[in-house]
């Protein structure tokens, strides 16, 4: 899906920025193992950061990247 198409879903409700790290966690869960690509993922701001986006989307404010998932590297 593209990022365009995900902030859509997520700011017109059809999805939630929640779901949507949810579903990002659950792939990297998945794939680490082998892949080693996250040496360290903090699965618990992920949701809370989601839940921020929820609420503020909710609330009517327009975010241009809403529930879409990020990596920060170093």
């Amino acid at each position: 899906m593209s990022i365009r198409k995900l902030v859509e879903r997520v700011t017109s409700g059809t999805t939630s920025a929640l779901s949507e790290a949810d579903t990002a966690l659950s792939r990297i869960a998945e794939a680490n193992p082998s892949l080693n690509a996250f040496v360290y993922v903090d699965a618990d701001g992920v949701r809370e950061a989601a839940r921020d986006v929820d609420r503020r989307v909710g609330n009517g404010e327009r975010l241009a990247l809403a529930g879409v998932p990020m990596v920060l590297s170093n």
